[in-house]
Protein backbone atom coordinates (compact mmCIF):
# COMPACT_ATOMS: atom_id res chain seq x y z
CA UNK A 1 0.00 0.00 0.00
CA UNK A 2 1.11 3.77 -0.85
CA UNK A 3 0.84 5.02 2.59
CA UNK A 4 1.49 8.59 1.03
CA UNK A 5 -1.60 8.56 -0.72
CA UNK A 6 -3.44 6.92 1.58
CA UNK A 7 -6.86 8.69 2.87
CA UNK A 8 -6.29 9.93 6.74
CA UNK A 9 -9.99 10.72 7.16
CA UNK A 10 -11.05 6.91 6.79
CA UNK A 11 -7.63 4.80 6.12
CA UNK A 12 -9.30 2.74 3.63
CA UNK A 13 -9.05 4.75 0.37
CA UNK A 14 -6.25 5.88 -1.90
CA UNK A 15 -6.54 9.62 -2.65
CA UNK A 16 -7.42 10.05 -6.28
CA UNK A 17 -7.33 13.39 -7.89
CA UNK A 18 -7.19 14.73 -4.45
CA UNK A 19 -9.98 13.22 -3.30
CA UNK A 20 -10.84 10.04 -1.70
CA UNK A 21 -13.33 7.81 -3.86
CA UNK A 22 -14.20 5.81 -0.60
CA UNK A 23 -15.05 8.85 1.89
CA UNK A 24 -15.09 11.62 -0.65
CA UNK A 25 -12.92 13.93 1.82
CA UNK A 26 -10.73 16.07 -0.41
CA UNK A 27 -6.61 16.13 0.08
CA UNK A 28 -5.88 18.48 3.03
CA UNK A 29 -9.16 18.88 4.93
CA UNK A 30 -7.10 19.03 8.20
CA UNK A 31 -5.82 22.41 7.20
CA UNK A 32 -7.47 23.51 10.71
CA UNK A 33 -5.37 20.67 12.54
CA UNK A 34 -5.06 21.30 15.89
CA UNK A 35 -1.26 22.34 16.66
CA UNK A 36 -0.69 20.27 19.32
CA UNK A 37 -1.30 16.97 17.58
CA UNK A 38 1.12 14.47 16.14
CA UNK A 39 1.00 15.58 12.17
CA UNK A 40 -0.92 13.59 10.20
CA UNK A 41 1.16 10.86 8.63
CA UNK A 42 3.26 10.32 11.20
CA UNK A 43 5.24 7.12 11.47
CA UNK A 44 4.67 5.69 15.52
CA UNK A 45 6.87 2.45 16.58
CA UNK A 46 8.00 2.10 12.79
CA UNK A 47 3.99 0.64 12.90
CA UNK A 48 0.85 3.05 13.09
CA UNK A 49 0.80 5.37 10.55
CA UNK A 50 -1.65 8.57 11.57
CA UNK A 51 -4.01 9.57 10.60
CA UNK A 52 -7.20 12.01 11.40
CA UNK A 53 -7.95 13.20 15.25
CA UNK A 54 -10.45 11.83 16.35
CA UNK A 55 -11.03 13.37 19.92
CA UNK A 56 -9.13 15.65 22.15
CA UNK A 57 -9.24 15.80 25.73
CA UNK A 58 -7.58 17.46 28.78
CA UNK A 59 -5.52 14.74 29.21
CA UNK A 60 -5.04 12.97 25.34
CA UNK A 61 -5.58 13.11 21.97
CA UNK A 62 -6.90 10.23 19.82
CA UNK A 63 -6.34 9.64 16.34
CA UNK A 64 -7.32 7.55 13.39
CA UNK A 65 -4.19 5.18 12.77
CA UNK A 66 -3.30 2.51 9.91
CA UNK A 67 -1.37 -0.28 11.57
CA UNK A 68 0.91 -0.90 8.95
CA UNK A 69 2.23 -4.60 9.80
CA UNK A 70 -1.77 -6.33 10.31
CA UNK A 71 -3.26 -4.04 7.75
CA UNK A 72 -6.14 -2.56 9.86
CA UNK A 73 -7.23 0.55 11.31
CA UNK A 74 -6.95 0.85 14.54
CA UNK A 75 -7.16 3.60 17.12
CA UNK A 76 -4.16 5.19 18.87
CA UNK A 77 -4.47 7.56 22.40
CA UNK A 78 -1.56 9.33 23.09
CA UNK A 79 -0.90 11.16 26.46
CA UNK A 80 -0.77 14.73 25.74
CA UNK A 81 -2.19 16.21 29.37
CA UNK A 82 -2.07 19.54 27.47
CA UNK A 83 -1.47 21.97 30.45
CA UNK A 84 1.56 20.54 31.68
CA UNK A 85 2.52 19.59 27.84
CA UNK A 86 3.92 21.20 24.43
CA UNK A 87 4.30 20.25 21.17
CA UNK A 88 8.30 20.76 20.14
CA UNK A 89 8.67 22.04 17.38
CA UNK A 90 10.07 18.95 15.67
CA UNK A 91 5.73 18.26 15.83
CA UNK A 92 6.38 15.02 17.33
CA UNK A 93 7.95 15.13 20.75
CA UNK A 94 6.63 16.72 23.71
CA UNK A 95 8.38 18.71 26.08
CA UNK A 96 7.11 18.94 29.44
CA UNK A 97 6.39 22.19 31.43
CA UNK A 98 9.07 23.37 34.10
CA UNK A 99 8.03 22.08 37.11
CA UNK A 100 5.48 19.60 35.75
CA UNK A 101 8.30 17.18 35.30
CA UNK A 102 6.92 14.88 38.66
CA UNK A 103 3.29 15.21 37.90
CA UNK A 104 3.99 13.97 34.57
CA UNK A 105 5.48 11.03 35.61
CA UNK A 106 2.55 10.06 37.83
CA UNK A 107 0.15 11.03 35.12
CA UNK A 108 2.06 8.75 32.79
CA UNK A 109 2.18 5.75 35.12
CA UNK A 110 -1.45 6.23 35.24
CA UNK A 111 -1.78 5.72 31.16
CA UNK A 112 0.81 3.16 30.92
CA UNK A 113 -1.42 1.24 33.89
CA UNK A 114 -4.83 1.79 32.08
CA UNK A 115 -3.44 0.26 29.06
CA UNK A 116 -1.75 -2.99 30.56
CA UNK A 117 -5.55 -3.37 32.12
CA UNK A 118 -7.05 -2.98 29.17
CA UNK A 119 -4.38 -5.41 27.71
CA UNK A 120 -5.17 -8.27 30.30
CA UNK A 121 -8.40 -8.32 28.92
CA UNK A 122 -8.42 -8.71 25.51
CA UNK A 123 -10.97 -10.88 23.66
CA UNK A 124 -13.59 -9.79 26.16
CA UNK A 125 -16.55 -9.03 23.73
CA UNK A 126 -17.76 -6.32 25.74
CA UNK A 127 -14.34 -4.26 26.61
CA UNK A 128 -12.26 -2.66 24.06
CA UNK A 129 -8.99 -3.99 23.27
CA UNK A 130 -6.35 -2.89 23.36
CA UNK A 131 -3.21 -4.47 21.31
CA UNK A 132 -0.27 -2.78 22.40
CA UNK A 133 1.73 0.27 24.31
CA UNK A 134 5.18 1.33 24.43
CA UNK A 135 6.76 5.08 25.01
CA UNK A 136 7.94 7.04 22.33
CA UNK A 137 8.31 11.01 21.66
CA UNK A 138 8.85 11.63 25.51
CA UNK A 139 5.14 10.92 26.00
CA UNK A 140 3.37 7.16 25.95
CA UNK A 141 0.53 5.38 23.82
CA UNK A 142 -1.93 2.42 23.38
CA UNK A 143 -3.43 1.03 20.60
CA UNK A 144 -6.39 -0.15 20.98
CA UNK A 145 -9.38 -1.37 18.08
CA UNK A 146 -10.77 1.33 15.65
CA UNK A 147 -14.98 1.37 16.98
CA UNK A 148 -17.65 2.78 14.66
CA UNK A 149 -21.12 3.79 16.10
CA UNK A 150 -22.17 6.14 18.72
CA UNK A 151 -21.84 6.21 22.91
CA UNK A 152 -25.11 5.70 24.63
CA UNK A 153 -25.10 9.73 25.20
CA UNK A 154 -25.49 11.06 22.04
CA UNK A 155 -27.82 7.85 21.22
CA UNK A 156 -30.04 8.76 24.11
CA UNK A 157 -30.07 12.60 22.61
CA UNK A 158 -30.87 11.38 19.60
CA UNK A 159 -33.75 9.46 20.33
CA UNK A 160 -35.05 10.00 24.03
CA UNK A 161 -35.46 7.43 27.14
CA UNK A 162 -35.30 4.01 25.89
CA UNK A 163 -37.66 1.17 26.56
CA UNK A 164 -36.75 -1.94 28.43
CA UNK A 165 -36.05 -4.35 25.97
CA UNK A 166 -33.86 -2.26 24.15
CA UNK A 167 -32.05 -1.00 26.98
CA UNK A 168 -31.97 -5.06 28.43
CA UNK A 169 -29.77 -5.88 25.27
CA UNK A 170 -27.43 -2.97 25.43
CA UNK A 171 -27.07 -3.74 29.64
CA UNK A 172 -26.07 -7.22 29.76
CA UNK A 173 -22.90 -6.91 27.84
CA UNK A 174 -21.98 -4.00 30.49
CA UNK A 175 -23.14 -6.44 33.35
CA UNK A 176 -20.62 -8.78 32.05
CA UNK A 177 -17.58 -6.56 31.33
CA UNK A 178 -17.87 -4.97 35.02
CA UNK A 179 -17.97 -8.75 36.27
CA UNK A 180 -14.81 -9.50 34.64
CA UNK A 181 -13.18 -6.54 35.83
CA UNK A 182 -14.66 -7.08 39.32
CA UNK A 183 -13.58 -10.92 39.09
CA UNK A 184 -9.95 -9.22 38.66
CA UNK A 185 -10.86 -6.77 41.49
CA UNK A 186 -10.67 -3.67 39.48
CA UNK A 187 -13.55 -1.29 39.74
CA UNK A 188 -14.21 1.05 36.58
CA UNK A 189 -15.23 4.37 38.54
CA UNK A 190 -16.90 6.23 35.82
CA UNK A 191 -19.74 4.13 34.48
CA UNK A 192 -22.15 6.90 32.56
CA UNK A 193 -23.65 7.15 29.19
CA UNK A 194 -20.78 8.40 27.60
CA UNK A 195 -18.74 5.37 28.49
CA UNK A 196 -20.60 3.01 26.86
CA UNK A 197 -20.37 2.54 23.01
CA UNK A 198 -23.04 1.38 20.89
CA UNK A 199 -20.95 -0.20 17.47
CA UNK A 200 -22.47 0.30 13.98
CA UNK A 201 -22.31 -3.97 14.29
CA UNK A 202 -24.45 -4.12 17.10
CA UNK A 203 -22.27 -4.40 20.18
CA UNK A 204 -22.08 -2.40 23.23
CA UNK A 205 -19.21 -1.92 24.95
CA UNK A 206 -17.44 -0.88 28.27
CA UNK A 207 -14.89 2.44 27.31
CA UNK A 208 -12.38 4.63 28.78
CA UNK A 209 -10.53 2.90 31.71
CA UNK A 210 -8.48 6.37 33.00
CA UNK A 211 -10.08 5.49 36.20
CA UNK A 212 -10.27 1.61 37.00
CA UNK A 213 -8.62 1.12 40.36
CA UNK A 214 -7.82 -2.37 42.34
CA UNK A 215 -10.20 -2.59 45.38
CA UNK A 216 -8.12 -4.92 47.24
CA UNK A 217 -4.78 -2.91 47.11
CA UNK A 218 -4.86 -1.39 50.26
CA UNK A 219 -4.17 1.68 48.96
CA UNK A 220 -6.93 4.91 49.71
CA UNK A 221 -8.51 6.38 46.70
CA UNK A 222 -8.49 10.15 45.36
CA UNK A 223 -10.95 12.04 45.18
CA UNK A 224 -13.05 11.06 41.18
CA UNK A 225 -16.52 11.73 40.38
CA UNK A 226 -18.98 12.50 37.70
CA UNK A 227 -21.50 14.44 38.79
CA UNK A 228 -24.95 12.30 39.54
CA UNK A 229 -23.41 9.61 38.82
CA UNK A 230 -21.46 8.90 41.17
CA UNK A 231 -22.33 7.54 44.38
CA UNK A 232 -21.51 8.79 47.83
CA UNK A 233 -18.43 7.23 48.54
CA UNK A 234 -16.73 8.80 45.45
CA UNK A 235 -17.47 12.63 47.13
CA UNK A 236 -15.43 11.14 49.79
CA UNK A 237 -11.90 11.50 50.49
CA UNK A 238 -10.68 7.47 50.91
CA UNK A 239 -14.34 6.63 50.94
CA UNK A 240 -14.96 3.00 50.66
CA UNK A 241 -15.40 1.91 47.16
CA UNK A 242 -16.13 -1.64 45.53
CA UNK A 243 -18.23 -3.32 42.96
CA UNK A 244 -21.23 -1.32 44.68
CA UNK A 245 -19.66 1.46 42.96
CA UNK A 246 -20.08 0.96 39.80
CA UNK A 247 -23.69 -0.67 40.69
CA UNK A 248 -24.62 2.66 42.09
CA UNK A 249 -22.99 4.81 38.60
CA UNK A 250 -24.58 1.70 36.66
CA UNK A 251 -28.23 2.08 38.09
CA UNK A 252 -28.55 5.78 37.86
CA UNK A 253 -27.47 5.23 33.72
CA UNK A 254 -30.51 3.14 33.93
CA UNK A 255 -32.49 5.89 35.78
CA UNK A 256 -31.19 8.25 32.79
CA UNK A 257 -31.54 5.88 29.70
CA UNK A 258 -35.51 5.07 31.15
CA UNK A 259 -36.60 7.73 32.98
CA UNK A 260 -34.99 10.76 30.79
CA UNK A 261 -33.70 12.91 33.44
CA UNK A 262 -31.24 13.02 36.26
CA UNK A 263 -31.32 12.35 40.04
CA UNK A 264 -30.01 14.72 42.29
CA UNK A 265 -26.17 14.19 43.31
CA UNK A 266 -25.85 11.96 45.70
CA UNK A 267 -24.80 13.92 49.10
CA UNK A 268 -27.81 16.07 48.08
CA UNK A 269 -29.97 12.98 48.50
CA UNK A 270 -28.42 12.18 51.93
CA UNK A 271 -29.65 15.03 53.35
CA UNK A 272 -33.26 15.02 51.75
CA UNK A 273 -33.49 12.72 48.76
CA UNK A 274 -36.35 14.22 46.35
CA UNK A 275 -35.32 12.07 43.41
CA UNK A 276 -38.73 10.16 41.91
CA UNK A 277 -38.38 5.99 41.48
CA UNK A 278 -38.57 5.14 38.46
CA UNK A 279 -42.20 3.47 39.09
CA UNK A 280 -43.18 6.87 39.16
CA UNK A 281 -41.94 8.26 35.95
CA UNK A 282 -42.16 4.59 33.84
CA UNK A 283 -44.90 3.25 35.69
CA UNK A 284 -45.05 0.64 32.40
CA UNK A 285 -41.70 -0.70 33.30
CA UNK A 286 -41.97 -4.20 34.99
CA UNK A 287 -42.26 -3.89 38.89
CA UNK A 288 -38.39 -5.95 39.37
CA UNK A 289 -36.67 -3.45 37.28
CA UNK A 290 -37.82 -0.64 39.07
CA UNK A 291 -37.07 -2.20 42.45
CA UNK A 292 -33.30 -3.37 41.32
CA UNK A 293 -32.71 0.30 39.95
CA UNK A 294 -33.65 2.10 43.25
CA UNK A 295 -32.00 -0.73 45.34
CA UNK A 296 -28.82 -0.23 42.78
CA UNK A 297 -29.13 3.45 44.08
CA UNK A 298 -29.45 3.81 47.13
CA UNK A 299 -27.28 6.40 48.61
CA UNK A 300 -25.64 4.17 51.07
CA UNK A 301 -23.34 1.70 49.75
CA UNK A 302 -24.33 -1.17 52.45
CA UNK A 303 -27.93 -1.16 51.05
CA UNK A 304 -26.58 -1.78 47.19
CA UNK A 305 -26.05 -5.05 45.50
CA UNK A 306 -22.82 -5.76 46.76
CA UNK A 307 -22.00 -7.90 43.64
CA UNK A 308 -22.41 -7.77 39.74
CA UNK A 309 -24.28 -11.58 39.96
CA UNK A 310 -26.58 -9.83 42.67
CA UNK A 311 -27.51 -6.96 40.71
CA UNK A 312 -28.12 -9.05 37.86
CA UNK A 313 -30.45 -11.48 39.86
CA UNK A 314 -32.46 -8.27 40.13
CA UNK A 315 -33.23 -7.18 36.99
CA UNK A 316 -33.12 -10.18 35.06
CA UNK A 317 -34.76 -13.01 37.67
CA UNK A 318 -34.04 -16.68 36.50
CA UNK A 319 -31.49 -15.46 33.87
CA UNK A 320 -27.97 -16.70 33.40
CA UNK A 321 -26.62 -13.10 32.87
CA UNK A 322 -22.89 -13.71 34.02
CA UNK A 323 -20.92 -16.21 35.06
CA UNK A 324 -22.26 -17.07 38.40
CA UNK A 325 -26.06 -15.46 39.37
CA UNK A 326 -26.93 -14.73 42.10
CA UNK A 327 -30.80 -14.75 43.22
CA UNK A 328 -33.01 -12.28 43.29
Amino acid sequence: MDLKSLCINCMLEQVVNGACPGCGKKEGFETGRNTSALPSRTLLCGQYYIGKVLGNGGFGITYLAYDCKRNRRVAVKELFPCKDVEREQSGTAIHIVKGQESYFQHVKKRFLEEAEILYRFQQMPSIVNVFHYFEENNTAYYVMEYLEGTDLKHELRRTGKMDWNRMATHLKPILNALYTLHCQNFIHRDISPDNIFLTRDGRTMLIDFGSVRSYTDGQGFTTFLKECFAPYEQYRENGRQGPWTDIYALSVTLYYALAGVLPQKAPDRLLQDKTKELRYLRPELPGHVSQAVAEGMSVLPENRPQNIPEFAGKLFPGEQVTGRQAQG
